[in-house]
């Protein structure tokens, strides 16, 4: 009498199964697709470059440009304008004419809003009236607002 049981015996052990991969990533095939992928890319922005350039050109020739130099110099010059923000051509240019511009502020008179009568002087010179005439003093009392902008307007007339 043959009877099959699903139990084994205590003591044999079953032999384990492999479960890892037979093979590794054929390096080959991958250096062969990525090739392929980067010449394709290239091909396609060297066509893309060249029907842009003949797309130029038709264009001049419909506003009446005929001669070859008269095109070839119309495409050197046209330079694509771009929305805002616009991206910085040179940070150490700009940053020289930002610390020009600043420095022109703190060095001069000017108009800050002259609707209002507000004008900005040299730094210099600000300490100056600063040194002579002291820090305004603070308010003593809590429920007084203090003077109106219409009154600060009057005052600063009047003083000239």
């Amino acid at each position: 009498m043959n009877t099959h049981t699903s139990a084994n015996p205590q003591g044999v052990p079953e032999k384990p199964t492999p479960e890892v991969e037979g093979t590794d990533v054929n390096i080959r095939a991958v250096l062969i697709f990525v090739g392929i992928l980067l010449a394709t890319a290239l091909l396609i922005h060297v066509a893309l470059y060249f029907m842009e350039l003949q797309f130029k050109k038709r264009e001049l020739r419909e506003k009446g440009l005929r001669s070859q130099q008269q095109i070839r110099s119309a495409v050197a010059r046209t330079v694509p304008t771009f929305p805002e923000p616009r991206l910085q051509l040179s940070p150490p240019a700009d940053m020289e004419a930002f610390r020009a511009k600043e420095e022109g502020e703190l060095t001069t008179y000017g108009w800050v809003n002259q609707t209002s009568g507000i004008v900005r002087i040299p730094i210099r010179r600000a300490m100056e009236i600063v040194a002579q005439r002291g820090l305004p003093a603070g308010r003593t009392n809590a429920d007084e607002k203090g003077k109106s902008p219409l009154d600060l307007i009057r005052d600063r007339a009047l003083r000239k």
